[in-house]
């Protein structure tokens, strides 16, 4: 490089640069002195120049600013010369090519030109124009190489410069080596190479980017590769240097005693990497390779260590994958803190076939005691590029060794190495995204993973990650691969390899996958929910529940926003859907309360649901209005006062189907009004007890109101008040703890009803002249003297006379009313013990004997009687089934025969009568009306139209 000098040449200085090979010349308009001594010195030059193709020959422009340089004040051109355009070359030759009277003219010159008298002398004075600084005479072979070739060495305070493009230097570099002897000139570049470089600054340079000089056109830019770099790309230089370059990484990755800052160190391992990294071609991969893991080895520090590992597979070759992948495999084994490195590296090598299933097992055996924060790397390496001929494997693999996602010892030991909880959390919120991703690039991994988990045996141990897989499938997918994912599911529940046990660990082990995808398992699940399969619904209500009991506020609103949506969508399916927050309200109705005013919305469907539904719904209700008030920090009275208010405009509404909700709804109410908490006491009264002596609180008295009110408005209408008793014995048969001064209240009340409507004594049995013969029979009681009577025959005939136009008036609530006392007097029947073998008042057997023979009228009553003592035969048996435990089983027997002898007779005597509809005996309001339809799609009515 030259240096700009500012003071005054000398002689020396003058006589030396000429000597060295500089001649000016210029134009015409200088002195006559001038032009002499540049003809003599021009002529000197000519006559040992060796021609215009020289290689040693340089010519440049001359830089503008060297036209001012001047000496001691004095100017060494004058202004006439500047003001010319002037043509002025520089040419540089060795010492060698000097002729004796060059350097004399030269010397002679350059005095008459510094000489104070020539300047004053001068008629008119000029400004000289300013010198290109002398080159280096004393270059080594290196430098003179590079020099020859294009490149001009920095001093290390400014880039290297390149004068020609970077092919063009390669080529004369590599031309320069081979010129001679071949193995020499190598061994003396870079021995004159690493004396350079041996300066840090110089070194830094060298492997910086270099300046392309700004007379030179290149298409590479401003800047262009390192001088390493570009001499790493001359195969003939290659080996050697990556060597030196090994050697001064293995030195600069040791702690400096002056500055003991590692990022030192990595700034220059960063420069000598590059510098490394991308070659066209590797002479000697397998050196490389070998060198490179020794360095890896021999560094102290993990930041180092990390910068060469991830460089790895941008240096080595490809024919070294597979080596260097086990390199890095048994790296990972030695030094766990490098595996989210090592990871990055084989990701980058391009691993295929056999090597890469290779490498995918290995990681998999290593995923059970793997650092947490690390697996998310190792899965997503796996995961991607999964051969088609081993993805069962990889699939199985993962499933068995992915034990974070699983409950147990192995997932809590390496839960135990997180820091916390939330860093587990997000390694698995991690992890599953990268599978999700590979699940959205390859179709086929998908499928692989549907039918893995689809063809798995009942036997197998299913895990939580085939639940998050299949949701992940599932909300990854298309129409058709959703639909076989809810295959799948209902599969593997029907055939019990879905269990709750499963659901548990999933909720607990994978929560935070489940938030991710909640919007997706919600609808999944809501598919479930309504599925024909009573398990299948039965599980998806499972799932739902243990979601809202574990999750977040803003979850279990999703929860029952979702199971709104499913009843006003699909009426259906209500039942299935107002089954999850029932068991919930029973369970928790402090939980469920902050979500009682979505679910009161469900009361505008009332309408248009059945009686299990309308019941579910107010029970739910219910029991976050009365349930809950144990905990002090809700108030539900406001609540409870809307309930009661709403149930009080339903019983007085005229609308039968209105007023039969609110039957229903109404005594759902009176369940919880006289349930009692454990606190409280709740004693049996005696049984000698009157009626009108019994004292209750003033929420079971509330609650006997309303039992009033119902009975009193639906006695004029048989339905509902059949419905009234059914729905009352439900209700006290599923009360946990009702207030029992209230259900003895009751029971006197049901005991009265039956004994003044259907109960007479056989001393007060007479039979009727109606044109029906009437007997007692099926009595077991004859060892009593005045034995009790059901009057069946006379309670059927005076309903059939009174409306034609109902067939089933209070006698058809007589099995409701016997499950009623049966349910109050549970705890004790010996009251009531007498009605399993009373009499029962039936038409003569006769009639039956001849009934193709009896009038139509006569049939109907006496097919009524039939049905009406199967179902009270049915109602005693089941109320007094006890006694075969306790060693009385012959009345339980008679009257099992007796069921047996009625349903005999029933079929006989129903293929003799055209017409017949029997008594309802379960009444749903939903189903108001249908029996007048049963009556005109009647067959036998049809068929014998046909026939006349």
């Amino acid at each position: 490089m030259y240096k700009r000098r500012k003071k005054a040449l000398n002689p020396q200085a003058s006589s030396t640069m000429l000597s060295s090979g500089l001649v000016v010349s210029s134009g015409p308009g200088s002195t006559t002195a001038l032009s002499q001594a540049s003809t003599a010195a021009n002529s000197s030059f000519r006559s040992g120049d060796t021609g215009p193709t020289s290689p040693l020959r340089t010519k440049r422009s001359l830089s503008p600013d060297i036209s001012t340089m001047t000496t001691k004040g004095t100017d060494l051109i004058p202004p006439s010369f500047e003001k010319e355009n002037l043509n002025t070359d520089v040419v540089l030759r060795p010492s060698q090519y000097r002729s004796p009277s060059a350097r004399a003219s030269a010397k002679d010159v350059l005095e008459m030109l510094t000489s104070p008298s020539s300047s004053q002398s001068s008629p008119s004075p000029m400004k000289r124009p300013r010198l290109e600084p002398p080159m280096r005479t004393n270059l080594n072979f290196m430098e003179e190489i590079l020099h020859k070739s294009g490149f001009d060495l920095g001093d290390g305070s400014e880039p290297n410069v390149l004068r020609k493009d970077q092919s063009v230097f390669i080529r004369e570099v590599s031309r320069a080596l081979k010129s001679g002897n071949l193995s020499r000139n190598v061994e003396d570049f870079m021995r004159f190479l690493k004396k350079h470089i041996d300066k840090k600054p110089c070194f830094k340079t060298a492997l910086s980017q270099t300046r392309t000089d700004s007379n030179t056109e290149v298409s590479h830019g401003e800047m262009q590769e390192s001088l390493l770099r570009l001499l790493l790309t001359v195969d003939l230089l290659q080996p050697p240097l990556v060597d030196l370059l090994l050697d001064k990484l293995a030195e600069f990755i040791l702690p400096d005693l002056d500055s003991n800052q590692p990022d030192d160190r990595i700034m220059w391992v960063r420069l000598i990497i590059r510098s490394m990294r991308y070659l066209n071609k590797v002479v000697d991969p397998s050196k490389i390779t070998k060198s490179l893991f020794d360095v890896i080895h021999s560094a102290p520090d993990v930041m180092i260590q990390t910068e060469i590992v991830t460089s790895i597979p941008d240096i080595t070759s490809d024919e070294q994958c597979a080596d260097v992948a086990q390199e890095l495999i048994d790296l990972m084994k030695e030094e766990p803190k490098l595996s989210p490195a090592v990871i990055t590296a084989l990701s980058n090598i391009g691993l295929e076939g056999d090597v890469l299933y290779q490498v995918q097992m290995s990681l998999i055996k290593t995923l059970r005691n793997a650092p947490v924060d690390q697996i998310p790397a190792f899965v997503k390496f796996i995961i991607n590029g999964v051969d088609s001929a081993h993805i069962d494997e990889i699939i199985n693999g993962l499933r068995s060794e992915l034990v974070l996602c699983q409950v147990g010892e192995s997932a809590s030991s390496q839960i135990a190495t997180a820091s916390n909880k939330s860093d587990v959390s997000s390694v698995l919120v991690l992890t599953f995204e990268g599978i999700r991703d590979a699940v959205l690039m390859s179709k086929k991994l998908a499928s692989s993973w549907l039918k893995n988990i689809g063809k798995l045996k009942p036997n197998k141990t299913q895990k939580p990650v085939d639940i998050i897989m299949l949701l992940i499938i599932y909300a990854s997918s298309d129409q058709t691969k959703k639909k076989g994912v809810e295959a799948v599911f209902k599969s593997k529940i029907k055939d019990g390899t879905f269990k709750e046990t499963l659901v548990d660990e999933t909720v607990e082990a994978l929560g935070e996958i489940l938030k991710t995808y909640f919007n997706e398992l919600l609808k999944l699940l809501s598919i479930l929910l309504n599925a024909p399969d009573g398990s299948v619904s039965k599980f998806a209500s499972y799932f739902l529940n243990e979601c809202f009991l574990k999750m977040e506020s803003l979850y279990c609103r999703m929860i029952i926003l979702e199971l709104l949506e499913s009843v006003r969508l699909d009426s259906k399916h209500t039942k299935n859907v107002l089954e999850l927050p029932h068991t919930l309200t029973s369970k928790f109705p402090a939980k469920v309360a902050n979500y009682v005013t979505l679910i009161m919305l469900l009361l505008d469907s009332l309408p248009d649901m059945k009686v299990l539904e309308v019941r579910q719904l107010m029970d739910i209700i219910c029991s976050v209005a009365w349930g809950s008030q144990n905990d002090s920090s809700l108030d539900m009275s406001s609540l409870q006062d809307e309930i009661i208010m709403i149930v009080q405009k339903q019983l007085r509404c005229p609308d039968s189907k209105v007023f039969r909700n609110g039957v229903v709804c109404a005594l759902m109410v009176i369940k919880h009004l006289t349930c009692k908490s454990e606190e409280e006491s709740n004693d049996t009264p005696l049984s000698e007890i009157d009626q009108d002596s019994l004292v209750l609180n003033n929420r079971s008295e509330k609650a006997f109101s309303f039992l009033e009110l119902i009975i009193q408005g639906s006695r004029s209408n048989p339905e509902v008040h059949v419905l009234t008793y059914d729905q009352l014995a439900y209700v006290i048969m599923n009360s946990e703890n009702m207030d029992k001064s209230f259900m003895k209240k009751v029971s006197q009340i049901m005991q009265a009803t039956l004994q003044n409507h259907y109960i007479i004594a056989s001393s007060d049995f007479a039979a009727k002249d109606e044109g029906l013969d009437e007997k007692l029979q099926f009595c077991l009681d004859n060892d009593l003297a005045d034995p009790i009577v059901l009057n069946l025959c006379d309670a059927v005939v005076s309903e059939t006379k009174r409306s034609h136009s109902f067939r089933d008036h209070r006698t058809v609530a007589l099995p409701a009313l016997i499950r009623v006392i049966r349910s109050l007097e549970l705890a004790d029947l010996t009251e009531i013990d007498a009605l399993l073998g009373c009499a029962i008042a039936m038409p003569c057997p006769n009639i039956y004997t001849k009934f193709s023979t009896q009038d139509p009228y006569i049939q109907k009553i006496a097919l009524d009687c039939l049905f009406h003592a199967c179902n009270w035969f049915r109602e005693t048996i089941n109320s007094f089934v006890y006694m075969v435990k306790e060693g009385s089983p012959d009345k339980i027997i008679m009257r099992i025969r007796g069921v047996v002898y009625l349903q005999t007779l029933i079929s006989r005597c129903l293929s003799q009568t055209a017409g017949y509809s029997p008594p309802s005996c379960n009444i749903d309001p939903s189903k108001s009306g249908s029996l007048d339809k049963i009556k005109k799609i009647n067959p036998p009515k049809k068929k014998a139209r046909k026939e006349k």
